[in-house]
């Protein structure tokens, strides 16, 4: 069974999973330098990356997006229809969609990121000096009062681990 199915077919409560995600950095935080430019090491010409980023994280799916949001986060008429400028809706309690590309989004509340490594499109691992020198170049600030909600791509999705049950893509 595949992750969306697995995902779809869900009872409606509020669930603790573990998911291993796969991104590029641009989708991460947007690696530029401090000109605004994205630094070649890591992308292309044309902004493609050269590497991404592999995490395995921990968090609950199933809770309400609208009420957490409002409650933790100081918006109190914050409704998921306000995702990218007014284009997002529910699909069920656990998936979003955004309505110009169809695109299906797992909604995600994070409680922590177990493990992270950077990885070339090769598939070698970034050594030390180069996750350093890629850390200089993101931002890493966050305010203390955001909900760590993602929305994160079901194809960005590799594995999740629920119930005792883990699914794959």
């Amino acid at each position: 069974m595949s992750i969306y199915d697995a995902i779809e077919k869900f009872d409606g409560k509020a669930k603790i999973i573990t998911i291993i995600y796969k991104c590029s950095p641009n989708m991460a935080s947007g690696i530029k330098d401090e000109k605004g430019e994205y630094q070649n090491r890591f992308f292309e010409n044309d902004k493609t990356p050269r590497i991404y980023k592999l995490s395995r994280m921990n968090g609950i799916i199933g809770t309400s997006y609208e009420k957490v949001t409002q409650n933790r986060n100081d918006y109190p008429e914050f409704q998921v229809s306000e995702l990218w400028g007014g284009r997002g809706e529910h699909i069920n309690k656990y998936l979003v969609k955004h309505v110009l590309n169809n695109k299906i989004y797992l909604a995600f509340l994070l409680n922590s990121v177990l493990k992270t490594g950077y990885f070339w499109n090769s598939g070698d691992s970034l050594d030390k000096k180069e996750v350093e020198e890629l850390y200089l170049w993101m931002d890493k600030k966050r305010e203390s009062n955001v909900v760590e909600w993602r929305v994160l791509p079901i194809d960005n999705i590799l594995e999740l681990a629920m119930d005792k049950q883990v699914y794959t893509k």
